[in-house]
C-alpha cells in the first residue's frame, strides 16, 4: 500500500514539473515575438555601453512610460551627430563624417569649415621670366639656394602656397620659387642676330699692312665673334642664327667671318685644313668628337681661347660655351686657316 502511494506522489510531482517547464517556454516565445526585426533601429543601452540593432516593444503601458523616461534622461547626455567627438563619462561617441563638406573640398568649392589656407595642387608647366631665377630649399629667400635657372627655363609646378610655388626641375630636383618669377606661358628668348663681320681681301701697298691685317683676322676677334651666338637654339640641319646644328654652326661662322666655305657635316669637315695637337690649339681651330668610337666624327665645335669651346650642343642647351677639359671623346683638332 505504501509503495502504491509513493508511486502516485512521484507521478504527480513529475506532471507538475513538466507543466512548469512548458509554461516557461511559452512565456519566452511570447517575449521574443515582441522583437520587431523588420524595422531595426539603433537602441543604446547606457548601462552596458552597447548598441542593439533591434526595436524592443514595451510589455505594457508602465514599461512604455519607463522607456520614455529613460529616453528623456538620455537626451541630456546625447550629442549632436553633426558636431565633434563628445565625452559621455565612461564612453565616447564618434560623430559621423560630413561627406558633403568633403565632396565640396574635392570639387574646389569654398566651405564654412575650410581652414582658409592658400595651398592648392597645380600640376602645370611654367617658365622662368627673369635672367636668373633662384630655387630655394624652403619658402624663404634666406634659405639655401639649391639651383639657379636662366630665363625661359621650363619647370613643373607641383603646388602653390601664398607667394611661393613648389616646383620640380628638369633634373628632378624639387624646391621653391617665388611665384612672381614664373610665367604660365612659354617665355621666348630673343634670337641674337649679330651683324656678320665680313673680311674683303684687297691689295695692300705694303706687305707689312697685309701681314698685320691677317694677324688681326686670325686673332681673338674671331673668338669674340663666335661667342656672340651663345644662346641661339639648336635646330637639326640649321645653319643660321635662327637655329644651328653643330656643323651648321661652324660652317656659318667661317663663311660669315672669313668667307671660307665648309661642308655641312662634322665628319666631312674632318678633311678640311690640317691636323694639330690638342696642346697647340689656337683660336678658330675645330675640335672634333667621336661619341660612338667608330673612327668617324659625330660632333664639332670651335676653340675660342682660354681653354673654352663654343658649340651647338643640342636641343636642351642650344649654342653654349664649355671648358675643353670637360669635353669627352675628343677625336682630333684641325686648323682650317
Amino acid at each position: 500500500m505504501k509503495k502504491l502511494l509513493l508511486k502516485i506522489m512521484c507521478g504527480a510531482l513529475s506532471a507538475v514539473f513538466t507543466l512548469s517547464v512548458i509554461n516557461m517556454g511559452e512565456q519566452r516565445n511570447a517575449q521574443s515575438d515582441k522583437v520587431n526585426l523588420q524595422s531595426p533601429s539603433l537602441v543604446y543601452a547606457s548601462s552596458s555601453n552597447r548598441y542593439s540593432n533591434v526595436e524592443v516593444e514595451p510589455d505594457d503601458e508602465e514599461d512604455e512610460e519607463g522607456r520614455l523616461a529613460e529616453e528623456a534622461d538620455s537626451e541630456k547626455e546625447t550629442v549632436n551627430l553633426n558636431g565633434h567627438d563628445s565625452d559621455l563619462g565612461d564612453y565616447t561617441i564618434n560623430v559621423l563624417a560630413n561627406y558633403e563638406e568633403i565632396a565640396a573640398r574635392v570639387r574646389g568649392e569654398d566651405t564654412e569649415g575650410a581652414d582658409g589656407d592658400d595651398d592648392s595642387y597645380d600640376g602645370k608647366f611654367c617658365w622662368t621670366k627673369d635672367s636668373v631665377t633662384k630655387v630655394y630649399a624652403s619658402e624663404n629667400s634666406s634659405s639655401k639656394t639649391i639651383s639657379q635657372l636662366k630665363k625661359g627655363s621650363k619647370v613643373f609646378r607641383i603646388s602653390t602656397s601664398g607667394n611661393w610655388s613648389y616646383v620640380r626641375l628638369s633634373n628632378n630636383l624639387k624646391g621653391y620659387i617665388a611665384t612672381k618669377h614664373l610665367s604660365n606661358k612659354k617665355v621666348n628668348l630673343p634670337t641674337p642676330t649679330p651683324k656678320p663681320v665680313r673680311r674683303v681681301s684687297s691689295n695692300s701697298k705694303s706687305s707689312k699692312s697685309s701681314s698685320s691685317s691677317k694677324k688681326k683676322s686670325t686673332g681673338g676677334g674671331f673668338g669674340s665673334f663666335v661667342r656672340r651666338f651663345v644662346g641661339c637654339k639648336y635646330v637639326a640641319g640649321g645653319a643660321s642664327p635662327s637655329g644651328f646644328d653643330c656643323s651648321g654652326f661652324t660652317m656659318y661662322c667661317y663663311r660669315a667671318y672669313y668667307g671660307i666655305r665648309l661642308p655641312h657635316g662634322s665628319n666631312m669637315q674632318t678633311h678640311c685644313g690640317r691636323k694639330v695637337s690638342l696642346g697647340s690649339m689656337k683660336v678658330g681651330d675645330l675640335i672634333f668628337l667621336d661619341h660612338d668610337h667608330n673612327g668617324k666624327s659625330d660632333h664639332v665645335g670651335i676653340y675660342v681661347g682660354s681653354g673654352q669651346m663654343v658649340h651647338a650642343s643640342g636641343v636642351k642647351w642650344g649654342v653654349c660655351c664649355v671648358s675643353v677639359k670637360n669635353v669627352k671623346d675628343i677625336m682630333m683638332v684641325r686648323r682650317v686657316r
